[in-house]
């Protein structure tokens, strides 16, 4: 099948798209569906050819195992792409990449929001937030929002009483008022 995102066409295998996508299965389902080829090819808005092609490093490896992406900016694309055509495998591998990659513990947490993934991923972010000595700024609450910004400052407000140095009692309160529990390292 040919898939045009911008103004570039992209000549690919369609069943690797049926096999894991179920937004592309819904697409490209019925006898109405036009022929995806060079005259009429599936037109991706909203998506830039060099985003796309980040989303195929993925779907087609040089080297299987191996992946192209390496930067946050990199696997949060694919996230993204993967999250909208309800890739979930590409989306499941795009969150464990992320999960290891160093990056802002804000950045992590409007990441962990915006592309709904399950809260314990993004502990290590919020005990971060609530242990260091200055506050959230008005631009980091935009970016986590209302709730979590509050529960951030609920939690740091607790912490002023045992001191917020403390990793064990951040953790504790974290535990308490986010019901999260800290992530155990795998063996």
């Amino acid at each position: 099948m040919v898939i045009q995102t911008e103004d570039v066409l992209f000549n690919l295998w369609q069943i690797t798209f049926l096999r894991h996508s179920a937004w592309f299965r819904e697409q490209l389902k019925g006898p109405e569906v036009p022929p995806c080829n060079d005259g009429y090819p599936m037109f991706l808005e909203g998506v830039k050819s060099s985003e796309f092609e980040r989303l195929l490093w993925i779907l087609y490896p040089q080297v299987i195992g191996k992946y192209r992406a390496s930067t946050a900016e990199d696997w949060v694309i694919i996230l993204d792409l993967a999250t909208r055509w309800e890739f979930q495998d590409v989306r499941e591998l795009a969150i464990t990449q992320l999960d290891g990659m160093k990056f802002d513990a804000v950045d992590k947490l409007e990441v962990m929001k915006k592309y709904k993934v399950d809260s314990q991923w993004g502990y290590s972010a919020i005990t971060e937030l609530c242990s260091r000595t200055h506050p959230l700024t008005v631009e980091e609450g935009r970016k986590l929002g209302i709730e979590l910004s509050i529960n951030i400052c609920r939690i740091r407000e607790r912490l002023e009483k045992w001191g917020r140095m403390k990793a064990n009692e951040v953790k504790k309160v974290v535990n308490e008022v986010l019901e999260l529990q800290e992530p155990t390292s795998p063996k």
